[in-house]
């Protein structure tokens, strides 16, 4: 019975192992920017571990706090393979800020903020977190203004879409505070899709106008 329990544990507890190697790998073994498209069996059980070691290290608090580029690159992992399941995680750490010195370029919110750069990675499976996020983020949060941004970059070839879903989620959240914040969200949204989207938010306009009058 002994060795039955043994057995089970080591079951329940392969999860946190696989998890806790993720603090102890070396990060470019372990989420390698490169690019991977073999589909073998071998190979798709390789990058299912991938995942979720790159998935680990955005819980490991050890790697959040001295190794920004380690989490970067994880984030960057996860942006790049439209993992869906880690966009919950990923919204959380919206705010996470990257630390570049002396940088070779002019730096974009997503090299800054390399949560942002694997949600747009990420697209539309993305949208019911970022959502929830300008639900319950305060206006000038940075948390709030970089979700707003990666759901209308991610609905940049038709920023109405993004819009639109805040709209959806406004009517239909229940509680009071959270469908304000998604009211307000909508401006927010709208005033930075429409900035080099003219023709689409005029018509966008032109369809709300006539809806009212009806």
């Amino acid at each position: 019975m002994n060795n039955k329990l043994s057995k089970a544990g080591l079951l329940l507890l392969l999860p946190l192992m696989l998890a806790s190697a993720a603090a102890q790998s070396d990060c470019t073994a372990t989420v390698p920017e490169k690019v991977d498209y073999e589909y073998s069996p071998e190979a798709r059980a390789l990058h299912a571990k991938k995942i979720a070691y790159a998935v680990a290290i955005l819980s490991d608090g050890q790697y959040l706090a001295k190794d920004q580029v380690c989490v970067a690159q994880a984030m960057r992992f996860l942006g790049t393979f439209h993992v869906a399941e880690s966009a919950p995680r990923l919204t959380e750490l919206l705010s996470y800020k990257r630390v570049i010195k002396n940088p070779m370029k002019v730096l974009t919110p997503a090299d800054e903020y390399p949560a942002l750069g694997a949600l747009i990675g990420i697209g539309e499976p993305a949208v019911p977190a970022l959502i929830r996020v300008i639900a319950v983020a305060s206006e000038g949060e940075v948390t709030r203004k970089n979700a707003i941004d990666a759901l209308m970059t991610i609905y940049r070839e038709n920023p109405v879409m993004g819009v639109r879903a805040l709209e959806n989620a406004a009517v239909n959240e229940p509680d009071p505070s959270a469908a304000q914040q998604l009211r307000v969200g909508v401006e927010e949204a709208r005033a930075l899709g429409c900035r080099g989207s003219a023709p689409a938010c005029k018509k966008w306009e032109q369809s709300k106008q006539e809806a009212a009058r009806q």
